[in-house]
């Protein structure tokens, strides 16, 4: 007769083997779908490297986006519909790329800043075909032999991110009130009159995320937390290394890229931040990937940047005074006010003022 830990073990292992398996292909599905949306939102003349680092962003800020329509409209919250809603769009976002429909370019006017070329002189102007004029040399999206690579990195992160070797902070108001909130949801399908005002009082971009476990039944979301801290130190490594270019030859910018990347994954405050399971760390991490992004010299990334503005509102209940800002930002930096007014202060307001009515 076996003993009953070795049968208790056994069990417990193949319970992790599904939650595994099934967040697992969630985090490689939101990448693809994140991947998609990046190709038709930012245009192709940024490294492809950096494309692939904003694809899981921008894919879970478009699934937060969605499941909050669903949700203030009172389309039913199941695994069903969620899943439809995002293979519209997806299939709606393929069309558009397959009859060469992409983010279209921004053309220099006199109420826009002038981009400046790389190497500081010039103008920069953007042309309607969305080609840098001038010595400024261009890193496309990539080949397809890029697209596998960027599939076979997102799986291999995956893997790492679900395996459970990185260790999670948790608090009694973490693992009742607001992980319960998003059971609740799926539970009901949809937001109820009934819920404590304790419990909507979180981030609700995370609550958003966090009904993926329930969803799709693989218990937490830790794994999709760990894939996007992973995917941030990359992104940030990217950012150093753009900057560095600019001052320095190739070689060099790659060790300041490594070497200040490496210090801010082994600082305290980063650490904490990305193990602590709450709103948190996705809301400061993709505060600073739109932050970033407001700073580029030719709005390549405008479009994705409005999204992921949209879903920073929404990731912290005092988000929006955060967005506010950079709205301001982009405002100034960029001269593009009223198409931030448009897709990014718009899209917010229908947001929460939905929330709330369905709500209080």
């Amino acid at each position: 007769m076996r003993p009953l830990d070795e049968l208790v073990i056994e069990y417990l292992s193949g319970l992790s083997a599904g939650y595994f398996i099934r967040q697992h292909l969630v985090i490689v599905a939101i990448f693809i779908f994140g991947a998609i949306l990046t190709d038709l939102l930012i245009r192709k003349d940024i490294m492809w490297i950096k494309r692939c680092t904003l694809a899981f962003p921008v894919g879970l800020s478009a699934f937060v986006i969605i499941a909050y329509i669903m949700l203030i409209t009172g389309i039913p919250y199941t695994a069903a519909t969620v899943t439809a809603a995002t293979v519209l769009i997806t299939a709606l976002a393929l069309v558009l790329l397959a009859a060469g429909k992409r983010a279209p370019a921004f053309s220099s006017s006199p109420d826009r800043p002038p981009v400046a070329k790389p190497d500081g002189s010039g103008s920069g102007k953007l042309t309607g075909s969305g080609k840098l004029t001038g010595s400024g040399k261009l890193m496309g999206s990539g080949s397809a032999k890029h697209m596998l690579l960027a599939l076979a990195a997102a799986v291999l992160v995956a893997t790492v991110a679900t395996s459970g070797i990185a260790p999670v902070s948790i608090s009694n108001d973490t693992m009742y009130y607001f992980r319960r909130y998003p059971d609740a949801i799926v539970f009901y399908k949809g937001l109820r009159d009934q819920f404590d005002f304790f419990m909507t009082d979180t981030g609700l971009g995370s609550v958003a995320v966090d009904t993926l476990s329930a969803l799709f039944g693989f218990g937490e979301t830790f794994g999709i937390r760990e894939f996007f801290h992973i995917d941030f130190i990359a992104f940030f490594g990217i950012c150093v290394y753009e900057r560095a270019e600019k001052k320095m030859n190739r070689k060099h910018a790659v060790i300041a890229s490594v070497l200040i990347t490496a210090f801010l994954a082994a600082s305290t405050p980063f650490v904490i931040l990305g193990h602590w399971a709450l709103a948190n760390m996705y809301f400061c991490e993709m505060f600073f990937i739109a932050a970033y992004n407001v700073t580029e010299d030719d709005h390549s990334s405008f479009y994705a940047n409005a999204l992921l503005m949209t879903a920073l509102a929404l990731f912290r209940i005092e988000g929006t005074l955060f967005v506010i800002w950079l709205v301001v930002c982009t405002s100034v930096f960029t001269g593009l006010g009223k198409e931030t007014a448009k897709l990014v202060i718009l899209p917010v307001s229908v947001l929460f003022g939905g929330y709330c009515l369905r709500l209080y």
